[in-house]
């Protein structure tokens, strides 16, 4: 690992957060937490013979013996702590200037400020944690939603550790059946049963390919899904955004156009992250060079959203216009997209004839956006969500087809009659295998580990 993780230092850092507050938490860990600690936090003999996981009632001072805050203090004997190491979690006033002088302080004696995400990082080395549960943590800490904190809580709880090493076990089984044969010089054992080794790879290959597919919708949960609200001007977009949203976040005129670029917010619906574009209105026949733009860029948001809300205004006579926007859209749109129809101001007369079971609504009155929501839900809803585990992580995405690569290889190979080639085999089983234990980190590379840890905030 980086020189700047060295795991001889003890090591201190806040933990909530650089702003003013009632309490903020500094945590210190390592070898000689507790002997630093009683060089400036008294009573000195406090730190000996500790009782593990005991309030104390201390005063911290600087290097001139003056009193920097009374705290509450709580210590933590390895391995039962966080990070598997001695470590002392300080309860101080959340004065900026408290916290830093007790930082600057420990650093007097020896200690040294915590990197990005070092004590989380201790923690996966001794094996307190493994390298999914790390990441689990940084989405925990980053979720917004109730879904991102589900997932985040499983993920912590150790799911994906138990999925992978039961894919692992299955694995190593088929590798030692192989490998047990390569070191037969003499023949001793009985020929692999190629019909039944064949099916035991065909389960794991199914079982990688249903876990790999879930991060699609994995990437809804995490990124959040994106709605691109479209149509004519002044068909009723911004006054949609701002009834979604529950406050007036675009400007809402009778005349058209006054929307000319995207404007994008996010929200929850039912624990969800929606990513909403209130995009500029598609007029076709413009030549104005600002609202072509616009257009340019609602053309855009609807190649990238998820889900389409094409309004049309009831309130307006019938107009070619939106037969073109509509056409304008399905060409834009990825395959993969939902497009959704919806007849917006119903509060006024209809000016149109509107085909049955058409939804419609009203901004104005709220007339059906619970039931526009419901839509919107079931639309997530219908990305493959189910009660099994799900991949958040593009790291975990690659590591899975990357083993899966190898694992379609070594089956390649079996259908090929290449059945002489046992060492190959050998060979894409293993690797199969330290592609998949690289989810949680058993193969690696330093340089990952310090990616990952580094994207931690640095108490954590």
């Amino acid at each position: 690992m980086s020189k700047n993780y060295d795991i001889k230092d003890t090591i201190i850092s806040i933990s909530s957060g650089f702003n003013k507050s009632a309490i903020a938490i500094i945590r210190m860990s390592g070898d000689d937490c507790f002997e630093i600690a009683s060089k400036f936090i008294k009573p000195a003999k406090s730190f000996k013979n500790i009782k593990p996981d005991s309030a104390l009632k201390l005063s911290v001072y600087d290097e001139n013996d003056e009193l920097i805050d009374r705290v509450i203090a709580i210590p933590y004997i390895e391995p039962k702590s966080y990070t598997g190491e001695n470590m002392l979690e300080i309860f101080c006033h959340g004065s900026t200037y408290i916290v830093k002088k007790i930082i600057n302080t420990a650093i007097k004696y020896s200690a040294r400020q915590a990197y990005n995400g070092e004590f989380s990082f201790r923690a996966f080395l001794n094996g307190k944690i493994d390298l999914s549960q790390a990441e689990a943590i940084n989405d925990l800490i980053n979720s917004e939603t109730k879904k991102q904190h589900e997932i985040a809580i499983r993920q912590l709880s150790g799911n994906i550790k138990s999925k992978i090493s039961s894919i692992k076990e299955n694995l190593i089984e088929l590798l030692s059946e192989i490998e047990v044969r390569i070191d037969d010089n003499y023949e001793e054992m009985e020929k692999l049963d190629y019909d039944k080794f064949q099916k035991k790879l065909s389960n794991i290959i199914n079982e990688c390919e249903k876990f790999a597919k879930s991060f699609e919708s994995g990437k809804y949960l995490k990124s959040g899904v994106k709605i691109a609200i479209t149509g004519l001007p002044n068909s009723g977009k911004s006054s949609l955004l701002n009834t979604l949203v529950g406050y007036n976040r675009a400007i809402v005129s009778q005349k058209p156009g006054t929307t000319r670029d995207t404007i994008e917010e996010t929200i929850e619906i039912n624990g969800y992250k929606v990513i909403i574009n209130d995009t500029a209105g598609i007029n076709l026949a413009s030549e104005d060079e600002i609202e072509k733009e616009g257009i340019e860029r609602s053309r855009d948001a609807i190649k990238k959203a998820d889900i389409i809300i094409f309004l049309i205004d009831i309130s307006q006579k019938a107009d070619i216009e939106n037969e073109k926007i509509e056409r304008e859209i399905i060409e834009n749109k990825r395959s993969d997209s939902t497009l959704i129809k919806v007849f917006s101001k119903s509060d006024l007369k209809p000016k149109i004839e509107i085909p049955d079971n058409s939804l419609k609504i009203s901004s104005l009155t709220n007339e059906n956006i619970d039931r526009l929501k419901e839509i919107i839900i079931s639309n997530i809803e219908s990305k493959n969500f189910d009660s099994g585990e799900i991949l958040t992580s593009i790291r975990h995405y690659k590591c899975l087809n990357e083993s899966l690569v190898y694992l379609n290889e070594t089956k390649k190979i079996i259908f090929s009659n290449q059945k002489e080639e046992i060492e190959l085999i050998a060979e894409n089983l293993r690797s199969a295998l330290n592609s998949l234990v690289d989810i949680v980190g058993e193969t690696t590379s330093e340089d990952i580990l310090h990616k990952i840890f580094s994207d931690f905030c640095v108490g954590k």
